[in-house]
């Protein structure tokens, strides 16, 4: 791994929402998040999550103490 970032940690969750199948079913936003609540970006109906918000989140593995690699090995991604 060349960078400490919190996409390379167990703890880095991501959910991409769902679709809105109408006024009694409005769907789920997208949401980013910390699962040791070091960070989260719930967007509401008023924001958006920002590609700068993202980029400044996922930087706070670089100190974070609860940061577990969860990069794949190699011949993991090889085996079929």
């Amino acid at each position: 791994m060349t960078d400490r970032l919190c996409i390379y940690c167990e703890h880095f969750n991501i959910f991409l929402g769902t679709r809105s199948y109408g006024a009694m079913t409005p769907g789920d936003p997208a949401a980013v998040e910390c699962f040791e609540g070091h960070w989260e970006l719930f967007p509401d109906d008023r924001e958006r999550i920002t590609m700068k918000d993202f980029r400044t989140s996922i930087k706070k593995a670089k100190d974070c103490e609860d940061f577990k690699d969860a990069t794949p090995e190699l011949g993991a991604l090889l085996c079929t």
